[in-house]
């Protein structure tokens, strides 16, 4: 910004050092030629003036951009924090279902050696189909949050 603020400035003492040399060259009337001289000097010290005032809003844009963009950077975070605390509560939940159902294969291994098969298997054949069914989708919402975490986290990664 501050270079472009120098090319301005600089288009500006060029333009009045030709202005002069006009001037000194074609002195038919010096007065007139110094009342155009100042109305021209005039003219860019408002444009000048107005590119200044541009320059300052652009900074507070600029600014303003900046602290959104920390905000959301923030939020970001809050919510990969979210979604990693969901994956962590849900393996935490396969795996005391994978052990559960493990101690319940056990048991019926066992139950099922003592002969009296047929009437402890279909009992819990249900209650081992459920669990089963209960650790996919778990597995299943596992792998989608942990997908949502890797897309927020790239998201994340590429804004900052």
């Amino acid at each position: 910004m501050s270079s472009w603020l120098r090319n301005i400035q600089g288009q500006l003492s060029e333009f009045a050092s030709e202005v002069l040399n006009e001037a000194t060259e074609e002195v038919n009337d010096p007065e007139s030629e110094l009342q155009v001289t100042r109305k021209k000097l005039l003219e860019t010290e408002k444009e000048l003036s107005t590119e200044k005032e541009n320059v300052q809003k652009l900074k507070k844009k600029i600014d303003s951009l900046e602290e959104e963009l920390y905000a959301k950077n923030l939020e970001l975070d809050a919510i990969n924090k979210k979604y990693t605390d969901v994956i962590v509560s849900r393996d935490t939940q396969i795996r005391e279902l994978q052990a559960e159902l493990e101690r319940t294969h056990h048991m019926i291994h066992h139950e099922s050696s003592d002969g009296d098969e047929d009437s402890f298997f279909p009992a819990n054949s249900t209650r081992i189909a459920r669990m089963k069914d209960e650790i996919d989708q778990l597995r299943k919402e596992a792998a989608h949050w942990k997908r949502l975490v890797n897309e927020q986290s790239e998201k994340s990664d590429a804004l900052k």
